[in-house]
């Protein structure tokens, strides 16, 4: 299973924290039933995650307090994808997603709600990262996937009467 990394550049409140990895694998899960958690919150520059992060998460202090995207992307350890959880998002509940290859870095903001089904769908190929830029572009600079109406996907479908032919 693939991790992403997930970065805090501010003290971020546990709650928000849980909210965030709560939504995610709720996003997923609408879109991909059973989606495993695949998003671990880096808490030291040491050695990178080995699992996804669990609730409930223990208090802990970032080490990339005031880091720019560029200073956590030469920290990545492999990783091309990752999120970043910053101020906005403890208002907005939004994070930036990162994108770090030939040593550039490309972002976009999202929901919480999103960031999981986005990272598993960048890393998979199906989704170019500038595709969700020029979606939240149009849509004032969030991505936003849309939570699902009524009937999920894969649920059975009522039975249907069929007119008799005379």
């Amino acid at each position: 299973m693939t991790l992403f990394p997930i970065y805090c550049t501010i003290e971020v409140a546990i709650p928000v924290m849980e909210k965030f990895l709560r939504d995610a694998l709720a996003g997923s899960n609408d879109l991909a039933p059973n989606s495993d958690p695949c998003l671990a919150i880096v808490t030291t520059v040491d050695e990178a995650p080995t699992e996804a992060s669990k609730l409930p998460l223990q208090s802990f202090l970032s080490p990339f307090l005031g880091q720019s995207l560029d200073e956590i992307s030469r920290q990545l350890r492999g990783s091309t994808y990752f999120a970043v959880l910053d101020e906005r998002s403890t208002k907005d509940e939004t994070v930036t997603l990162g994108e770090h290859r030939d040593g550039k870095v490309e972002t976009v903001r999202v929901s919480f709600y999103s960031a999981q089904s986005l990272l598993t769908s960048l890393y998979i190929g199906t989704l170019g990262f500038s595709e969700i830029q020029h979606i939240a572009a149009k849509e004032g600079g969030i991505y936003k996937q849309e939570k699902p109406n009524g009937k999920r996907k894969g649920e059975p479908t009522p039975r249907k009467m069929l007119a008799s032919i005379r």
